[in-house]
């Protein structure tokens, strides 16, 4: 399982929110990922990614 797969099972909501804004919001109230690791979870088409897009971004603490 690569960075941004594991950073979706542990955070789903940020990573959720990322892939909906098309990238980091403005103001974070966490760390951000790193870049690559941001632009993976923006365009990545695994089953796990994918999943995000099915619920609303709600959230990001999750």
């Amino acid at each position: 399982m690569n960075e941004a797969k594991q950073y979706a099972v542990l955070y789903p909501g940020r990573a959720r929110r990322i892939r909906a804004e098309g990238g980091l919001l403005a103001r974070l109230d966490y760390g951000p990922p790193e870049p690559h690791v941001v632009d993976a979870i923006v365009n990545g088409t695994s089953p796990i990614l994918r999943a995000l897009d099915r619920e609303p971004a709600v959230g990001a603490t999750a």
